[in-house]
Order: C-alpha cells, then sequence, then structure tokens
C-alpha cells in the first residue's frame, strides 16, 4: 500500500539502468544520508523525468513509498551542475566523490556536513572556480574530518610546512571558501597524492586515482 508523498533535496550521486527504461537512482540528502530511488521511464527518450538519471545535479524529488521502495513521482532541478560533463578531469574527480560517499555514508550523522561539502565541491568543478585536482584533495581531506579521521601519522607529521599549513585549513576553513583557496600547482600535486593515500588507508580500501588516466 503506497503511503503519503515524501519530499527529497538531494545530490545525485549515481544514476543506474534498471530494467529497460527505469533507473536506480542514489540522492545523498542532508537528513537522511543516502537514499535509493527507483525513477521509472527515464531511460525513454521525452521522458519529464529525464532530468532524475543525470549524475551530479542537485534535485528537489517527491517520491511515492510502496512496500518500502521508493518510486519518483516528481523532480525539479535546482542546481544542474552541468560544466562537470565538460571537462575528463572534473568528471573523473566527481565519479571519485560518488564512490566515496557510496562506500561510506550510511548513517545521517555524516550527512549534513557531507551533503555540504558535495555541493560545494561539485559546484566548484561545474563553474570552474578550482581544478579538479584542487577539489579532489580539499574534497577528501575534509571529508576524513567530517568521518574523525584526521590523526596524524608519518605521512602528515613528516610532510612540509606547507603541506601542513593547507591540511589545517581544510578542516577550519569555511566550507563556501574551501575550494577557493589559492594554492599553487605543485602543492596541489602533492596534497593530491597525500590525500588519496590516507583515504584509503583510513577507510580501509584502495581508491583508485581517479585522473591516472586522463590526458
Amino acid at each position: 500500500m503506497a503511503s503519503d508523498p515524501v519530499t527529497y533535496r538531494g545530490i545525485v550521486i549515481a544514476s543506474v539502468p534498471y530494467k529497460e527504461k527505469d533507473s536506480m537512482l542514489s540522492v545523498l540528502t542532508r537528513d537522511d544520508g543516502m537514499v535509493k530511488i527507483c525513477a521509472k521511464g527515464t531511460q525513454k527518450p521525452g521522458s519529464r523525468n529525464s532530468a532524475a538519471s543525470v549524475p551530479f545535479a542537485v534535485l528537489d524529488i517527491v517520491c511515492t513509498v510502496s512496500h518500502g521502495f521508493n518510486y519518483l513521482k516528481e523532480v525539479s532541478v535546482v542546481e544542474s551542475n552541468s560544466g562537470i560533463l565538460s571537462s575528463l578531469d572534473a568528471m573523473a574527480v566527481a565519479g571519485h566523490i560518488s564512490r566515496v560517499l557510496n562506500f561510506s555514508v550510511f548513517q545521517s550523522e555524516l550527512s549534513a556536513e557531507a551533503y555540504e561539502l558535495t555541493a560545494y565541491a561539485l559546484y566548484a568543478m561545474s563553474a570552474g572556480f578550482a581544478s579538479a585536482r584542487a577539489v579532489f584533495a580539499a574534497f577528501n581531506w575534509r571529508y576524513l574530518s567530517i568521518a574523525g579521521l584526521t590523526g596524524p601519522d608519518d605521512r602528515t607529521v613528516l610532510c612540509s610546512f606547507s603541506v601542513r599549513s593547507v591540511l589545517d585549513t581544510y578542516v577550519t576553513c569555511d566550507m563556501k571558501k574551501l575550494f577557493v583557496l589559492k594554492i599553487s600547482p605543485d602543492l596541489v600535486d602533492e596534497l593530491y597524492d597525500l590525500t588519496l593515500s590516507v583515504l584509503s588507508e583510513r577507510f580501509e580500501y584502495q581508491f583508485p586515482d581517479p585522473c591516472r588516466f586522463v590526458m
């Protein structure tokens, strides 16, 4: 039996084709963590709900709930983040963000900060405010901080003062300013490698380098 409609504002973290013409969405919400939504007909040409199947967009979604499953009823676009699709680096880093969130956001106590961080990261890449590699490093370290996993180890204690200073800034900076920090390209490259290494170690999962094969 269907219940009253439920409304979510969320970020489409992943959209996977489901059956012949549908999509299964993973949507990051501020209050409810990662929500799975079945979007019927979104693979059909001209579907009025086709926007729901585009990854990395911020959407307002109205769902009906039947037998414990969410089914998309209506959708409106808040922010398309379509600029990401014009850059291979940005698409690779957005895919990395999706992978991290799908791997680790299970409970709503992390979701509010994770939602805000992800919204700013994706928008910064879409609007061209920051390079994808800079967004990657800042996202990784701030997300580790949100998860309480930025404790010191040999890699961070023995790194240069410049690196330690930026890592501290990543943790304490206002989220609105996090992805517009001015950092030299060489330092960004160092932070890119360091944060990927620490992220993989702390979550005990080898996250691939998203830009490794991007030319």
